[in-house]
Protein backbone atom coordinates (compact mmCIF):
# COMPACT_ATOMS: atom_id res chain seq x y z
CA UNK A 1 0.00 0.00 0.00
CA UNK A 2 1.02 3.58 -1.21
CA UNK A 3 0.28 6.87 0.19
CA UNK A 4 -0.32 7.96 -3.30
CA UNK A 5 -3.02 5.13 -3.32
CA UNK A 6 -4.95 6.34 -0.01
CA UNK A 7 -4.78 9.76 -1.38
CA UNK A 8 -6.65 8.08 -4.80
CA UNK A 9 -9.09 6.35 -2.64
CA UNK A 10 -10.44 9.52 -0.70
CA UNK A 11 -10.30 11.41 -3.68
CA UNK A 12 -12.70 9.25 -5.43
CA UNK A 13 -14.81 9.17 -2.38
CA UNK A 14 -14.91 12.84 -2.36
CA UNK A 15 -15.76 13.40 -5.88
CA UNK A 16 -18.25 10.96 -6.64
CA UNK A 17 -16.59 9.36 -9.13
CA UNK A 18 -13.22 8.44 -10.99
CA UNK A 19 -13.14 10.54 -13.75
CA UNK A 20 -14.13 13.60 -11.49
CA UNK A 21 -11.30 12.65 -9.47
CA UNK A 22 -8.84 12.10 -12.20
CA UNK A 23 -9.53 15.45 -13.51
CA UNK A 24 -8.79 17.20 -10.11
CA UNK A 25 -5.70 14.84 -9.94
CA UNK A 26 -4.16 15.61 -12.89
CA UNK A 27 -3.92 12.09 -14.02
CA UNK A 28 -6.02 9.62 -16.55
CA UNK A 29 -9.09 7.85 -15.34
CA UNK A 30 -7.63 4.37 -16.69
CA UNK A 31 -4.49 5.09 -14.68
CA UNK A 32 -6.71 6.09 -11.53
CA UNK A 33 -8.80 2.93 -11.65
CA UNK A 34 -5.69 0.46 -12.28
CA UNK A 35 -4.13 2.03 -9.01
CA UNK A 36 -7.12 1.72 -7.27
CA UNK A 37 -8.31 -1.47 -8.28
CA UNK A 38 -4.30 -2.90 -7.68
CA UNK A 39 -5.00 -1.51 -4.00
CA UNK A 40 -7.73 -3.52 -3.62
CA UNK A 41 -6.67 -6.56 -4.87
CA UNK A 42 -3.62 -6.25 -2.26
CA UNK A 43 -5.89 -5.67 0.45
CA UNK A 44 -8.51 -8.30 -0.59
CA UNK A 45 -11.34 -6.16 -0.45
CA UNK A 46 -13.46 -4.31 -2.42
CA UNK A 47 -13.62 -0.54 -1.20
CA UNK A 48 -16.02 0.85 -4.13
CA UNK A 49 -19.37 -0.37 -6.05
CA UNK A 50 -19.17 1.09 -9.06
CA UNK A 51 -21.89 1.80 -11.96
CA UNK A 52 -22.75 4.09 -14.57
CA UNK A 53 -23.77 6.84 -12.10
CA UNK A 54 -20.89 7.00 -10.20
CA UNK A 55 -19.48 5.22 -7.34
CA UNK A 56 -20.59 4.24 -3.83
CA UNK A 57 -18.45 2.62 -0.73
CA UNK A 58 -18.70 -0.30 0.80
CA UNK A 59 -18.76 -0.99 4.39
CA UNK A 60 -14.84 -2.23 4.10
CA UNK A 61 -14.70 1.11 1.94
CA UNK A 62 -16.24 3.21 4.60
CA UNK A 63 -14.05 2.13 7.27
CA UNK A 64 -10.73 2.38 4.95
CA UNK A 65 -11.68 6.00 4.76
CA UNK A 66 -11.98 6.35 8.57
CA UNK A 67 -8.34 5.20 8.93
CA UNK A 68 -7.09 7.02 5.64
CA UNK A 69 -7.91 10.00 6.92
CA UNK A 70 -6.40 9.63 10.12
CA UNK A 71 -3.09 8.47 8.06
CA UNK A 72 -3.14 11.40 6.22
CA UNK A 73 -3.87 13.88 8.39
CA UNK A 74 -0.87 12.24 10.70
CA UNK A 75 1.33 12.18 8.04
CA UNK A 76 0.57 16.00 7.31
CA UNK A 77 1.66 16.78 10.77
CA UNK A 78 4.77 14.54 10.52
CA UNK A 79 5.62 16.91 7.75
CA UNK A 80 4.84 19.91 9.38
CA UNK A 81 6.66 19.22 12.01
CA UNK A 82 10.18 17.73 9.91
CA UNK A 83 9.35 21.24 8.41
CA UNK A 84 9.92 22.79 11.65
CA UNK A 85 13.06 20.90 12.63
CA UNK A 86 14.34 21.98 9.02
CA UNK A 87 14.28 26.11 9.24
CA UNK A 88 14.77 25.42 12.88
CA UNK A 89 12.33 27.00 14.48
CA UNK A 90 12.08 23.96 16.81
CA UNK A 91 14.32 21.39 18.49
CA UNK A 92 15.64 20.46 22.21
CA UNK A 93 19.10 20.44 23.60
CA UNK A 94 20.02 18.48 26.47
CA UNK A 95 22.80 20.07 28.22
CA UNK A 96 25.31 19.32 31.25
CA UNK A 97 26.57 21.21 33.21
CA UNK A 98 29.45 21.30 36.03
CA UNK A 99 28.28 21.74 40.02
CA UNK A 100 30.21 24.91 39.88
CA UNK A 101 28.34 26.35 36.56
CA UNK A 102 26.37 29.32 37.95
CA UNK A 103 29.79 30.49 39.41
CA UNK A 104 31.54 30.18 36.03
CA UNK A 105 29.25 32.38 34.03
CA UNK A 106 27.66 29.50 32.33
CA UNK A 107 24.39 30.01 33.67
CA UNK A 108 23.83 33.39 31.86
CA UNK A 109 24.92 31.61 28.72
CA UNK A 110 21.95 29.13 29.15
CA UNK A 111 19.63 32.54 29.63
CA UNK A 112 21.06 33.95 26.87
CA UNK A 113 20.64 31.22 23.88
CA UNK A 114 16.77 30.59 25.40
CA UNK A 115 15.77 34.36 25.25
CA UNK A 116 17.25 34.45 21.47
CA UNK A 117 16.15 30.99 20.79
CA UNK A 118 12.63 30.88 22.31
CA UNK A 119 11.39 27.91 20.28
CA UNK A 120 14.56 25.61 21.35
CA UNK A 121 13.81 23.65 24.45
CA UNK A 122 16.47 23.09 26.71
CA UNK A 123 16.75 20.50 29.64
CA UNK A 124 20.00 20.13 31.72
CA UNK A 125 22.09 17.36 33.97
CA UNK A 126 24.53 18.27 36.85
CA UNK A 127 27.33 16.78 37.48
CA UNK A 128 31.56 16.20 37.47
CA UNK A 129 33.64 16.49 34.29
CA UNK A 130 34.42 12.78 34.28
CA UNK A 131 30.53 12.06 34.19
CA UNK A 132 29.82 14.95 31.94
CA UNK A 133 32.16 13.18 29.45
CA UNK A 134 30.46 10.44 30.01
CA UNK A 135 27.05 11.08 29.63
CA UNK A 136 27.79 12.96 26.32
CA UNK A 137 29.68 9.83 25.06
CA UNK A 138 26.69 7.59 25.94
CA UNK A 139 24.66 10.69 24.12
CA UNK A 140 22.81 10.97 27.03
CA UNK A 141 23.11 14.86 26.44
CA UNK A 142 23.84 16.50 23.51
CA UNK A 143 26.71 19.05 25.01
CA UNK A 144 27.77 19.57 27.83
CA UNK A 145 30.42 22.32 29.51
CA UNK A 146 32.97 20.74 31.68
CA UNK A 147 36.63 21.16 32.98
CA UNK A 148 39.86 19.77 31.77
CA UNK A 149 43.18 20.36 32.82
CA UNK A 150 44.57 19.57 28.63
CA UNK A 151 45.41 22.72 26.98
CA UNK A 152 43.97 21.31 23.73
CA UNK A 153 40.92 18.59 23.13
CA UNK A 154 42.80 16.22 20.78
CA UNK A 155 39.86 13.55 20.58
CA UNK A 156 38.86 13.35 17.08
CA UNK A 157 34.91 12.62 17.50
CA UNK A 158 34.40 15.99 19.41
CA UNK A 159 33.84 19.26 18.68
CA UNK A 160 35.25 21.66 21.70
CA UNK A 161 35.30 25.27 22.36
CA UNK A 162 38.01 26.53 24.71
CA UNK A 163 35.56 28.94 27.38
CA UNK A 164 37.95 30.19 29.69
CA UNK A 165 41.13 29.22 32.05
CA UNK A 166 41.76 30.45 35.46
CA UNK A 167 44.61 29.27 38.28
CA UNK A 168 43.72 27.71 41.25
CA UNK A 169 44.10 29.56 44.21
CA UNK A 170 44.79 28.64 48.02
CA UNK A 171 42.14 29.06 50.10
CA UNK A 172 43.32 29.90 53.75
CA UNK A 173 41.65 30.93 57.03
CA UNK A 174 41.89 34.87 57.90
CA UNK A 175 44.27 33.80 60.89
CA UNK A 176 45.90 31.22 59.55
CA UNK A 177 49.85 32.10 60.06
CA UNK A 178 50.32 31.39 55.84
CA UNK A 179 48.07 34.02 54.96
CA UNK A 180 50.19 36.57 55.43
CA UNK A 181 52.31 34.75 52.63
CA UNK A 182 51.97 36.58 49.56
CA UNK A 183 52.33 33.23 47.24
CA UNK A 184 51.54 29.75 48.71
CA UNK A 185 54.08 26.57 48.03
CA UNK A 186 52.84 23.40 48.22
CA UNK A 187 56.48 22.68 49.86
CA UNK A 188 54.56 25.66 52.74
CA UNK A 189 51.61 23.60 53.72
CA UNK A 190 52.93 20.54 55.17
CA UNK A 191 51.24 19.44 58.71
CA UNK A 192 48.25 22.02 57.47
CA UNK A 193 45.13 20.47 57.63
CA UNK A 194 43.82 20.54 54.15
CA UNK A 195 40.86 20.48 52.47
CA UNK A 196 41.26 18.20 49.05
CA UNK A 197 39.37 18.53 45.95
CA UNK A 198 36.43 15.18 45.27
CA UNK A 199 38.11 12.24 44.26
CA UNK A 200 36.65 12.40 40.67
CA UNK A 201 37.19 16.28 40.35
CA UNK A 202 39.89 16.48 37.83
CA UNK A 203 41.45 18.80 40.14
CA UNK A 204 42.26 16.13 42.55
CA UNK A 205 45.54 14.40 40.92
CA UNK A 206 47.22 17.50 39.87
CA UNK A 207 47.14 18.67 42.91
CA UNK A 208 48.07 15.54 44.83
CA UNK A 209 50.97 15.23 42.24
CA UNK A 210 52.35 18.56 44.02
CA UNK A 211 52.46 17.03 47.22
CA UNK A 212 53.87 13.81 46.49
CA UNK A 213 56.56 15.91 44.52
CA UNK A 214 57.28 18.18 47.89
CA UNK A 215 57.75 15.07 49.29
CA UNK A 216 54.55 15.65 51.46
CA UNK A 217 51.29 13.53 52.57
CA UNK A 218 48.65 15.44 53.00
CA UNK A 219 46.82 15.82 56.19
CA UNK A 220 43.21 15.80 54.74
CA UNK A 221 40.22 16.41 56.81
CA UNK A 222 38.02 16.17 54.05
CA UNK A 223 36.91 15.96 50.64
CA UNK A 224 34.49 18.24 48.77
CA UNK A 225 33.47 18.50 45.44
CA UNK A 226 31.07 21.33 46.13
CA UNK A 227 32.74 24.73 45.80
CA UNK A 228 30.19 27.09 48.24
CA UNK A 229 30.93 23.84 50.79
CA UNK A 230 34.39 23.96 50.56
CA UNK A 231 34.55 28.03 50.99
CA UNK A 232 32.49 27.65 54.19
CA UNK A 233 35.02 24.59 55.74
CA UNK A 234 37.55 27.14 55.49
CA UNK A 235 35.86 29.63 56.85
CA UNK A 236 35.13 27.80 60.06
CA UNK A 237 38.93 27.07 60.30
CA UNK A 238 38.66 23.41 59.04
CA UNK A 239 41.79 23.92 56.97
CA UNK A 240 43.00 24.98 53.33
CA UNK A 241 41.53 24.35 50.16
CA UNK A 242 42.14 24.99 46.55
CA UNK A 243 39.42 26.47 44.52
CA UNK A 244 39.42 27.92 40.86
CA UNK A 245 40.33 31.98 41.30
CA UNK A 246 36.51 32.53 39.43
CA UNK A 247 34.91 30.62 42.02
CA UNK A 248 37.28 31.57 44.61
CA UNK A 249 36.48 35.88 43.94
CA UNK A 250 32.93 34.78 43.76
CA UNK A 251 32.48 33.16 47.47
CA UNK A 252 35.45 34.77 49.03
CA UNK A 253 34.38 36.69 52.81
CA UNK A 254 36.38 38.19 55.08
CA UNK A 255 37.02 35.34 57.05
CA UNK A 256 39.34 33.81 53.95
CA UNK A 257 42.45 34.85 51.97
CA UNK A 258 43.09 33.95 48.66
CA UNK A 259 46.80 33.38 47.42
CA UNK A 260 48.46 32.32 44.55
CA UNK A 261 49.29 28.71 44.19
CA UNK A 262 52.95 27.80 43.15
CA UNK A 263 53.50 25.23 41.11
CA UNK A 264 50.52 26.62 39.03
CA UNK A 265 47.78 24.40 37.74
CA UNK A 266 45.48 25.69 35.29
CA UNK A 267 41.75 25.06 35.33
CA UNK A 268 40.75 25.12 31.61
CA UNK A 269 36.29 25.21 30.76
CA UNK A 270 35.56 23.74 27.81
CA UNK A 271 31.71 23.07 25.73
CA UNK A 272 32.24 19.85 23.68
CA UNK A 273 29.20 18.03 21.70
CA UNK A 274 29.90 15.34 19.50
CA UNK A 275 30.77 15.87 16.02
CA UNK A 276 28.41 13.94 14.75
CA UNK A 277 25.65 15.66 16.47
CA UNK A 278 26.44 19.05 15.12
CA UNK A 279 23.77 17.60 12.33
CA UNK A 280 20.92 18.39 14.61
CA UNK A 281 20.22 22.17 14.25
CA UNK A 282 19.11 23.09 18.02
CA UNK A 283 22.81 21.78 18.72
CA UNK A 284 24.95 23.57 16.12
CA UNK A 285 22.73 26.68 16.91
CA UNK A 286 24.23 26.45 20.71
CA UNK A 287 27.41 25.68 19.71
CA UNK A 288 27.66 28.48 17.57
CA UNK A 289 25.75 30.63 20.22
CA UNK A 290 28.90 29.67 22.76
CA UNK A 291 31.22 30.17 20.23
CA UNK A 292 30.16 33.77 19.50
CA UNK A 293 29.13 34.39 23.62
CA UNK A 294 32.37 36.97 24.97
CA UNK A 295 33.68 35.18 27.75
CA UNK A 296 36.45 36.35 29.92
CA UNK A 297 39.32 34.23 28.65
CA UNK A 298 41.16 34.96 31.98
CA UNK A 299 37.96 33.65 34.05
CA UNK A 300 37.56 36.29 36.20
Amino acid sequence: MQLQQIHYVLKVHECGSFSAAARELFITQPTLSQQVMALEKELGVTLFIRHPRGVYLTDAGEEFIFYARRILNEVSSMESSMGSYAAQSKGLVKIGVLWVFAYLGIADVLSGFRAAHPQIETSMKVNGSVMLLNMLQNRDVDAIFFISMEQGIQRSDLYAQKLMENDMVAVLPADNPLAGLEVIHYGDLGGQNVIMPSRDSTIYAPVLGHFQACGITPKVVAESAQTDVTMACVASGMGVAFISSSNAQVLKSEKVVLRPLRPTIKRTIYFATLRDTLVIPAVRMLADYVREYPFPLSGS
